[in-house]
């Protein structure tokens, strides 16, 4: 990508002064949001809100002395046309870090207790396998045009706080859910998500800004944050048609439908309206939508059992440029892809002649990639078959937590760890005496390489992130 349509494409965004308002480096309130910070913190300790691990998070994860406020960055969209970016603030060493991932902890259970949220797209598949539609729809999808940062931070905030009363001790009846918060954890939440959102600085070419309107994609509350607020203004919407909204998911930013085609318009022009500032692209067909990884249309199922049919979604710009076989990636990572990657195609794919025909395209796309016939059939031959399609639809349980006899080793991958035999290395390392109840597992971590020097050296120098060749 050309530098100087990278650096235009940036300023461009930042030149909209109702986001972004430039500052000087000597008037950024790192201090001053530590203080706010820590001192919310310490209170919410001081009454039982918080523990002394969260609270000692908040303190000591970022400070002063550590913060540095971050480099924006653009993703460019190339589906787009004109070419656009889209903007990313990592804000991990920022000083509002630490209280993010915070508020983003504590708003977790909300964000799971609305049911129109997609955690992922195999949670969509299970509620497709187990819906009829006996009556006439029409499949709507839509997008979100820039939700970060055309959310009213104000009424977003306000938004979050109408939730979380909803489902505290304050509002609490017999009839709802086990209330999630206290009284007191309303205020808490909504001052630190508060100074979250009002806090977002960062810099690019030298100058510095503090974004003013939306929120930056980037924090760790973002996601939860623009979750509660398009619930609180779909769910206006969607009220209004009882009875002939039949599916309607959403992926963050990404919409789907299942309507009555009677009020096909009018549902359109009522979430087009919802807020000033939230526009929507829409797809509609009777017949077909396109959402997330997944074709999902009125097949050969549909007109014989009522249930829709889907099919694996692949996008048209997508270069199939998997991790080559020379690479130097442990096998197991290589092997792990290949059977997960064959388990989403038996997955998504309703019916098996579509899942065949995406099995034999991904065997010749790895053989592209250097993957000898030996390696590939193997793997191939061990995945399970497509009658297992039933069981690849089933909730994973929840992962065990870890137990006092696991021993966490972390090290880096490289040539001498990947040939070591780490686990009977540690094991024996232990006395004889406590070796049976102790359980060694090992992580690894990604080791310096060329490609993340060269992101270091020019992010110090004030330069974007290589992207391409």
């Amino acid at each position: 990508m050309d530098y100087s349509w990278y650096k235009k494409e940036v300023e461009r965004q930042l030149s909209d002064t109702a986001t972004y308002k430039p500052v000087l480096p000597s008037d950024l309130p790192t201090q001053e949001i530590y203080n706010k910070i820590t001192n919310l913190g310490q209170h919410a300790f001081d009454i039982g809100l918080i523990t002394q691990q969260q609270l000692s998070f908040l303190k000591q994860k970022v400070t002063p002395l550590t913060a540095t406020p971050p480099q924006i960055y653009i993703i460019p969209k190339v589906h787009k046309e004109p070419l656009k970016g889209r903007p990313i603030i990592p804000g991990f060493n920022w000083i509002t870090y630490p209280a993010s991932v915070l508020v983003d902890h504590l708003l977790q259970p909300l964000l799971k207790r609305i049911p129109t949220v997609l955690s992922d797209s195999k949670s969509l598949l299970i509620q497709i396998e187990n819906t009829k539609f006996t009556t006439d729809i029409e499949l709507i999808t839509a997008d979100v045009s820039s939700l970060y940062t055309e959310i009213d931070l104000k009424k977003g905030i306000n938004f979050v706080r109408q939730l979380i009363r909803e489902n505290s001790d304050e509002n609490y009846s017999s009839e709802m859910q086990d209330p999630l918060f206290s009284n007191s954890q309303v205020i808490f939440i909504c001052d630190l998500l508060s100074l979250v959102m009002n806090n977002n600085y960062f810099h690019f070419n030298g100058q510095y800004y503090h974004q003013i309107k939306g929120t930056a994609m980037g924090t760790p509350a973002a996601v939860v944050f623009a979750n509660l607020f398009m619930h609180i203004l779909e769910r206006n919407v969607l009220k209004r048609y009882p009875n002939l909204v039949y599916l309607y998911k959403r992926y963050l930013d990404d919409l789907l439908l299942v309507v009555s085609p009677e009020i096909s318009s009018k549902i359109k022009a009522s979430l087009q309206s919802m807020e000033r500032n939230i526009k929507l692209e829409f797809s509609d067909s009777p017949d077909s939508a396109t959402f997330l990884d997944l074709i999902i249309f009125k097949g050969s199922r549909f007109h014989s059992q009522s249930t829709l049919d889907v099919k694996v979604h692949q996008k048209a710009l997508n270069a199939y440029l998997y991790i080559p076989y020379k690479s130097f990636h442990p096998t197991n990572v290589k092997k792990g892809f290949i059977k997960t990657e064959l388990q989403r195609y038996i997955r998504n794919c309703s019916a098996q002649e579509d899942y065949i025909v995406l099995k034999n395209l991904f065997w010749y796309r790895l053989r592209a990639r250097g993957y000898p016939i030996s390696f590939l059939t193997n793997i191939f031959n061990q995945i399970w078959y497509y009658k297992d399609r039933p069981r690849l639809l089933q909730m994973n349980p929840k992962p065990s937590s870890a137990s006092p006899s696991d021993v966490f080793f972390t090290t880096e991958y490289n040539t001498l760890t990947n040939h070591l035999p780490l686990k009977e290395i540690l094991m024996n390392s232990f006395p004889p005496t406590i070796k049976d109840p102790i359980h060694p597992r090992i992580g690894f971590k990604k080791s310096s390489n060329l490609g993340s020097i060269l992101c270091q050296n020019r992010s110090l120098q004030g330069e974007p992130p290589p992207t391409g060749r």
